[in-house]
C-alpha cells in the first residue's frame, strides 16, 4: 500500500486525520508545546515524516485499541501510551511494532499539549482496554472502533456486547462533546449516532434484528447486523 491511498486533511483547529482509504483513519491533535497522535493505522511507509511535516513539536503516541489496523505504523516510533488490558492484545497479534515501546496509561490519564488537554477516557467492549479522548476544551471525542457507523467488530474473544452496550449508554448521557471522531468510516458524526448505536445493539442482542452474511471474508458463522447506518459483525 502507498501513500497515494492516504487522505491527510485538517478536520479542526490544529486537528488533522491521516485516513487511509474507508479503512482506519488516526488523528494528529496539536497544542502549543506537545501534539498527540492518537493511534498509528494504515500503512503509511512514512506516517512518521508526514507527522513532522504537520508539526514540529514532540508528538506522543498513544492507541483506541490494540487491533493490529491501529498499530502498523507503531516501529516508526519509539513508544505509545495503551491501556494495560490491551498490552498482550498486541505482543500476542501478528502486527510487527519493531523496538516500539509500549507504556501503560488508563481511564483519567492527562496530555497537556500545551493550552490544550486531552484526557484518555475508557471505552470497552470492541476490547477489553478500549480508550477514548476526550478534548473538553473544543468538545471532541476521538472514539476509535466502539463508536463508529458501519459494522463494528463484535466477534473476537476480546469483545464484549453487553460491555458495549453499557459504554454506549454511559457515553450517551455525557454532555463534554459535540463531535465524535470514529477510527473508520465517516467523520466526524454527531452524538444523536451514540443512540443510534444503542438501537442497534439492543436489537441483536434480544434477536430482532436477522444477520446476513458478510461481504468480506471473516470467521465462519460470522454474520453482519445493520439497522440504518448503524451494525455490528457478530
Amino acid at each position: 500500500m502507498n501513500e497515494m491511498n492516504y487522505n491527510i486533511h485538517q478536520v479542526a483547529e490544529n486537528t488533522w486525520a491521516m485516513q487511509e482509504g474507508t479503512m482506519v483513519s488516526s488523528y494528529l491533535v496539536i497544542g502549543s508545546e506537545t501534539a498527540l497522535l492518537i493511534d498509528a493505522g494504515g500503512m503509511l511507509p512514512e506516517m512518521r515524516e508526514r507527522v513532522e511535516e504537520l508539526t514540529g513539536l514532540p508528538v506522543t503516541v498513544t492507541l483506541t485499541h490494540g487491533h493490529g489496523d491501529h498499530i502498523h505504523c507503531l516501529k516508526q516510533f519509539e513508544s505509545a501510551c495503551v491501556d494495560p488490558a490491551d498490552i498482550e492484545l498486541i505482543r500476542g497479534g501478528q502486527t510487527d511494532i519493531g523496538k516500539c515501546v509500549l507504556k501503560p496509561i488508563g481511564p483519567g490519564h492527562i496530555f497537556d499539549l500545551g493550552g490544550r488537554q486531552i484526557e484518555a477516557l475508557g471505552l470497552r467492549g470492541h476490547t477489553r482496554g478500549g480508550l477514548a479522548y476526550l478534548d473538553r476544551q473544543n468538545r471532541l471525542l476521538f472514539s476509535g472502533d466502539t463508536i463508529n457507523l458501519g459494522p463494528v467488530f463484535m466477534f473476537m474473544p476480546e469483545s464484549d456486547f453487553d460491555v458495549l452496550i453499557a459504554e454506549l449508554k454511559r457515553y450517551d448521557a455525557m454532555d463534554d462533546f459535540d463531535l465524535i471522531f470514529p477510527a473508520h468510516n465517516k467523520h466526524p458524526i454527531g452524538p444523536e449516532k451514540i443512540k443510534d448505536m444503542i438501537a442497534c445493539a439492543e436489537a441483536v442482542r434480544d434477536g430482532k434484528i436477522e444477520g446476513t452474511e458478510p461481504q468480506r471474508p471473516l470467521p465462519p458463522g460470522v454474520k453482519v447486523y445493520m439497522k440504518g447506518d448503524c451494525g455490528f459483525f457478530r
